[in-house]
C-alpha cells in the first residue's frame, strides 16, 4: 500500500507542473498572433520577424502566427501613412490578461496634449509631441530579446488597439495582438 500511494504522488508531481503549464522539461516559448479587422486603405503596414522566430504564415500585413522560443529574434517594419496625424486622431488600448482582467489602458491623442494613464495604481503621463505628425514612411529593424526561463505559468495575453478621427468618429486602424506565454 505505501508503494501505490508513493507511485501516485510521484505521477501527480510529474503531472501537476505540466498541467498547469510550469513544465521543467522545455523552456516556455511565446506564441503570437494578430488580427487587424480594419486599416485604412491610405496606411501602410507591414511587419516581419527572423532570427529564432519561426511564422506559420504571412499575409498583406507580414507575419503571423509565430513561435518565438528563447534567445534572440529579430522584428522589420514598414510603416506608411500618406496623411498628417492631427490631435483629432486618437488612439485607445485595451489589455486583456488571462482573459480575466481588462483594462482600458489608453484613450490618447495621437499628438500634442498630455494624456494620463492610471496603471495598477500609479498615474503616468504621456506627452503625444508636436502636431501635426507629418505623412510619411517608416522602415527599420530591430532585436527581440526573448529570455529562457524554464519555470513559467502558462500565460495569455491580448492588446486591442484603434486609431480614431474623433471628429468623425471613423476607425482608421482596428488591431488586435494576441501573446500565449506556453511550453511546446
Amino acid at each position: 500500500m505505501a508503494s501505490m500511494r508513493a507511485v501516485g504522488i510521484a505521477a501527480m508531481m510529474l503531472l501537476l507542473p505540466s498541467a498547469q503549464g510550469f513544465g521543467p522539461t522545455s523552456s516556455p516559448h511565446i506564441y503570437f498572433n494578430r488580427t487587424i479587422s480594419q486599416l485604412d486603405s491610405k496606411f501602410h503596414f507591414y511587419v516581419t520577424f527572423g532570427g529564432n522566430a519561426t511564422c506559420k504564415s504571412r499575409d498583406q500585413y507580414g507575419d503571423n502566427f509565430c513561435d518565438f522560443p528563447g534567445g534572440l529574434s529579430t522584428i522589420n517594419w514598414d510603416l506608411s501613412s500618406p496623411i498628417d496625424l492631427t490631435g483629432d486622431d486618437w488612439y485607445n488600448i485595451q489589455i486583456t490578461v488571462d482573459e480575466m482582467s481588462h483594462l482600458n489602458l489608453l484613450n490618447c491623442p495621437i499628438c500634442g496634449e498630455h494624456c494620463q494613464i492610471n496603471f495598477l495604481g500609479f498615474k503616468y503621463n504621456i506627452t503625444g509631441g508636436k502636431c501635426p505628425i507629418k505623412a510619411g514612411h517608416v522602415q527599420g529593424s530591430g532585436n527581440l530579446p526573448i529570455p529562457s526561463i524554464s519555470y513559467f505559468p502558462q500565460t495569455y495575453g491580448a492588446a486591442n488597439l484603434q486609431v480614431v478621427d474623433k471628429p468623425t468618429g471613423t476607425v482608421m486602424i482596428d488591431m488586435k495582438v494576441e501573446l500565449t506565454i506556453g511550453h511546446k
